[in-house]
Formats: C-alpha cells, structure tokens, sequence
C-alpha cells in the first residue's frame, strides 16, 4: 500500500522542515471531501495509548491513534490532523484517487 503524502509521521525521527514546507495557510478545494474520506475509511487498527503530537505547536493532542486504509493507500490520524489544521500537503495521486472514489455510482441500495 503507498502512503497519501511525503511526510513520514509515524516515524521515531521527524523530518521537521519537509513538515514545515508541505503544510499551508491555503486549504484545498477538496478538503472538506478529503478529510471524510480519510475518517470514513477501513480501520487498520484500533486505538492505541498513543496520541497525536503537534510538532508546531510543540504538544500531544487528545486525539489516539489509529490507522486506516482504502486497500490503495493507508494513513493514520496524524495525517488527518496536520491536513485538516495545517492543510499538510497530500500527494496527489491520493487526491485523485479520492475524488474518483466520490465520482462512483454508490452500489447501495
């Protein structure tokens, strides 16, 4: 499975000036679609004790840790945080890939 940006999160080391240069004031035009996506998705995981750390503002946030996937891709709530509070960079393959997941017919009935 590929990974839905260049940031590496969940890594020990954190490479803090790729996170710097890929987050943003300006938000995509997508993101209210991305970010139910990214929380509506498979469950890789269930919680961990883990929480998610603000690397800006230098604190863990209240938010556990858990990954998900789509099968094509997987990420976990700490690319969910910094997209949706500091509009982190996404790849855009993944981008694509959500928005013809939105374009599909839904088979339910």
């Amino acid at each position: 499975m590929n990974t839905i940006s260049k940031n590496k999160l969940y890594e020990k080391k954190i490479d803090l000036q790729l996170l710097k240069d890929t987050c943003s004031t300006v938000e995509s035009v997508h993101k209210h679609t991305i970010i139910s996506y990214l929380k509506n998705s498979k469950r890789a995981s269930s919680c961990t004790t883990e929480r998610v750390y603000d690397y800006f503002e230098d604190h863990f946030v209240e938010i556990p840790i858990v990954a998900y996937h789509d099968d094509k891709y997987y990420w976990d709530d700490r690319d969910i945080y910094y997209f949706e509070k500091y509009n982190m960079k996404l790849n855009d393959d993944f981008i694509n890939h959500v928005l013809e997941q939105e374009d599909k017919p839904n088979d339910k009935v």
